[in-house]
């Protein structure tokens, strides 16, 4: 019944909305929707697989494994599966796989993707406008949500073990996420605002972490858990309240929630007065026992992170202050970056050049002068250049329009090489990106092409095509055995053998008789 009425809810919205103009929340939104709309996307049908061989069957590059998952990447979807289903649906699947750097973009009432019963999948860098309402994960265990942006709800139900980091929601028609029926769920880091109902709604949710979030002006809380909801941390978040707007920031009718980290880190809540605990509405009687307020520095832990050799590669940390003051960036205990604090995410790039393990600080200060600090260990390690491997081909002499389309990576691209039948055919420098290779206008034979790739250290990956051109067309010589009867005698092959053996049998005879006598 819910869903029927959410739906219903949506649409009116969807009807309603004459554009498709959009408000993010943190400098990391703007970075990374800036990032996304200067992606070059490959128009692609729906895709619907059923099975782990549906990977491979679909042509996705990949082995399926936590080192080397199954990839969609860079492709625009405009039509769903079905009236009101998804672009993408994946199910009963166990394959590691990511889709990254994707858009969804339709002119009907649809959804991005639906994950069900499936596991180990990884969703990153992709976008969702117009009438994409939502992304739905139902009976999923391992899903990695990350820096999703646009208006879309997402939706996750009777899952466990997901992670959904750094995304911007703003405007979604319903609830920005909503977790129902799930269990060890992390929300971190992620801009929600403006939605139609909640910020986030946790309905019969457990175990489940909630850290480091901006809510903002979304219409009834900013923060809801409903149900048998228990055993949830809820701390760190930026909450922002306009009694004009917003029925409410944070509400629980759950059962021994936490709604700070029990030992010094509460919420930032827009409406504290500045002294004492924090009370949350609701049936639970739920306090905030470290609150913070207009002049606290909200600052989230970031994890430690791997970068490869070569790469561009940026720390993004989520801060909040209403005072801010400066900040200092320190690697290996040396200043790699300081500035004049915004009062919003603070990030630096990131030394990529020689391998090893680097340690990067972060101090952040407001005018009132309450600070705080976050450390994070980089690793930059190395990896060989990777190469898909495209089917052998054939095709007949004169044909055109016959290419092999080769797509390796690397973070570090140097050139490649092409031979034809061990004969070095093409040089040329590498950005990385896919590689084309005509074979028209070849002579009837059969060819084989190898691509190899080199990165900046020397090291190499390469694959070979054969590639079979026919006659343009084939004649089929017929052999026809034709028997001639003519006038006279037929002879019997047969027939003259057992005459010429009975009269060599008679001679014989007659002479040992001749003999005896």
């Amino acid at each position: 019944m819910r869903k029927i009425v959410v739906m219903c809810f949506i649409l009116a919205l969807l009807l309603c909305s004459n554009g498709t103009n959009r408000t993010f929340v943190s400098d990391e939104g703007k970075l990374e929707i800036s990032t996304i709309s200067e992606q070059v996307y490959l128009s692609h049908d729906s895709i619907n697989i059923t099975s782990n061989d549906g990977f491979a069957s679909g042509g996705w590059m990949g082995e399926g494994t936590l080192d080397n998952p199954y990839t969609i990447e860079l492709f625009e979807f405009t039509d769903p599966i079905e009236a009101d289903g998804p672009c993408i649906s994946i199910s009963n699947t166990t394959a590691y796989f990511k889709i990254t750097n994707c858009s969804f973009n339709t002119t009907v009432f649809a959804s991005a993707f639906t994950l069900e019963n499936v596991t180990n999948g990884q969703i990153r860098y992709c976008s969702t406008e117009n009438f994409i309402w939502g992304m739905t994960i139902d009976n999923c265990s391992g899903i990695q949500l990350d820096r999703l942006i646009g208006t879309s709800c997402i939706d996750i139900e009777d899952s466990s073990n997901c992670n959904i980091s750094h995304c911007t929601i703003s405007g979604a028609p319903g609830d920005g996420i909503y977790l129902d029926n799930c269990s060890n769920i992390t929300a971190m880091g992620s801009d929600i605002s403006s939605c139609g109902a909640n910020g986030i709604w946790l309905e019969d949710t457990v175990n489940s972490t909630i850290i480091g979030n901006q809510l903002i002006l979304n219409s009834i809380y900013q923060i809801d858990v409903t149900g048998v909801s228990y055993n949830n941390v809820i701390y760190n978040n930026v909450i922002k309240y306009d009694f004009m707007q917003c029925f409410g920031t944070g509400h629980d009718n759950g059962v021994t929630n936490l709604w700070d980290d029990n030992v010094t880190t509460g919420n930032w809540w827009s409406n504290y007065g500045g002294s004492g605990n924090y009370s949350i509405s609701g049936s639970a009687g739920s306090v905030d026992h470290y609150p913070m307020g207009h002049t606290s520095v909200v600052l989230v832990n970031h994890d430690d992170v791997k970068f490869e050799i070569g790469s561009t590669a940026t720390i993004i940390w989520d801060a909040f202050s209403e005072v801010p003051n400066y900040f200092i960036i320190y690697r290996n205990e040396e200043i790699h970056d300081s500035g004049v604090w915004n009062g919003s995410d603070i990030s630096t790039s990131v030394s990529t050049d020689t391998l090893g393990l680097y340690n990067y600080t972060l101090f952040v200060n407001g005018t009132s002068n309450d600070n705080k600090t976050d450390t994070v260990i980089v690793t930059i390690y190395s990896t060989l250049p990777m190469i898909d491997s495209p089917e052998d081909m054939t095709y007949k002499y004169g044909q055109t329009g016959y290419s092999i389309i080769w797509r390796p990576s690397s973070s570090i691209p140097d050139r490649y090489e092409i031979y034809q039948n061990s004969v070095l055919n093409r040089n040329e420098t590498w950005d990385g990106s896919t590689i084309s290779y005509s074979i028209d206008g070849l002579s009837v034979g059969t060819y084989s092409f190898k691509l190899r790739v080199i990165d900046t250290r020397g090291y190499d990956a390469d694959d070979t095509v054969q590639v079979i051109v026919t006659a343009a067309s084939v004649i089929t010589n017929t052999t026809t055995t034709t028997t001639t009867t003519t006038s006279g005698f037929n002879i019997d092959m047969n027939l003259v053998l057992f005459l010429g053996i009975s009269s060599i049998s008679i001679i014989v005879i007659v002479v040992v008789l001749k003999l005896r006598r």
